[in-house]
């Protein structure tokens, strides 16, 4: 199944720290049989009310009468699959080593199948040039924010995709990346009335609700999502962050050593199931979870921060400080004072 990943902050109190977390919630969007872009012939054909007669008909192109085979919808190809893998890299010589092993990362994670949003910009171009599948390709332009190339590929697919849920739903999840949040909410409907089963476009909506503010509304569409797709494992992740943001710490452990189960090598999965231990006041085994994760992911704020804390609580000074020492300094304002609470914590004898 595939994810768009939307980071969001997670926020607890434990030890008079906010411990802070991005969490990586999963969307997916469509986009109805309305205008596909403003010069598409769909975009014409409305432009022409009112037009003098002469031109009634001037929105009419060729394409409209082209016949084209229609792509169903088969959920062997909801997922990235190429991807590459550990020994056949293309051009691993040309690329940071940091890279190289965050691609062989996401390679062996399968909650990076059922999304994007976890791969580095190098990768997402390699698929955006490579891609067989146009969903793919579409999905990981607008993930470079390239919306004008991934609307013209749109609009190139669309009679052979118009009734194809997942056609819709990646569409409306380029609205969503372009933060069109109305937009997308009609996608994701539209992606659903197509098919009722497909879990995707619930999962999405739940994300929106989340960035709405409407908790309750988004566990109940996690919920959801999940129970159409007992296999897909964003889901419940978001369901068990969500879980961990308000305080119900052991429902979250439930799902997530669940998960873990199943897929033991995901850094976002590693780096909660740190956290969630971290809030039981379990630092040693938060750490078993966080010394997981590659090294070159612990320099992301969202996980070195918490990482080090662990430490500290373990009193494994020196290595607190070390880790600290490797974490980007974050720029907004809320991420970059927590990292400075904790800097404090860990800087003290």
């Amino acid at each position: 199944m595939k994810m768009i990943f939307q980071p969001w902050k997670f926020e607890t109190f434990i030890f008079s720290l906010l411990v802070l977390m991005f969490f990586s919630t999963s969307c997916q969007t469509y986009k109805t049989q309305d205008p596909i872009t403003e010069n598409s012939s769909f975009g014409r054909r409305n432009a022409s009310d009112g037009a003098p007669l002469d031109d009634d008909y001037s929105w009419i192109d060729n394409l409209d009468f082209k016949t084209s085979d229609e792509k169903k919808f088969n959920p062997e190809n909801d997922q990235y699959k190429n991807i590459p893998d550990k020994k056949n890299s293309p051009n691993e010589a040309d690329k940071p080593s940091g890279e190289i092993e965050l691609a062989r990362t996401q390679h062996m994670s399968v909650l990076a199948r059922e999304s994007l949003g976890k791969f580095s910009s190098s990768k997402l171009l390699e698929i955006s040039q490579g891609a067989d599948n146009p969903l793919d390709k579409i999905a990981s332009l607008c993930y470079q924010d390239a919306f004008e190339n991934a609307f013209k590929l749109i609009d190139q697919i669309y009679f052979q995709y118009k009734n194809n849920t997942s056609y819709w739903n990646q569409v409306g999840s380029c609205y969503f990346l372009k933060k069109e949040v109305s937009k997308a909410i009609l996608f994701f409907n539209k992606s659903r009335d197509l098919n009722g089963k497909y879990a995707p476009p619930m999962n999405n909506l739940g994300v929106i609700y989340l960035s709405q503010g409407k908790n309750q509304k988004a566990m109940l569409a996690f919920k959801k999502a999940s129970d159409l797709n007992t296999f897909a494992l964003t889901p419940l992740f978001n369901l068990s962050l969500l879980m961990l943001r308000f305080g119900n710490v052991d429902s979250s452990l439930a799902i997530l050593e669940a998960l873990y189960k199943k897929e033991n090598r995901d850094s976002d999965l590693l780096s909660a199931l740190g956290v969630a231990y971290l809030l039981k006041n379990a630092p040693e085994k938060s750490l078993e979870y966080f010394k997981k994760i590659d090294r070159q992911i612990i320099i992301q704020p969202q996980v070195g921060i918490n990482y080090a804390l662990a430490l500290k609580m373990s009193k494994k000074d020196d290595e607190a400080k070390s880790v600290l020492s490797l974490v980007q300094i974050p720029k907004d304002a809320d991420h970059k004072n927590y990292y400075e609470k904790v800097k404090r914590v860990v800087e003290t004898l």
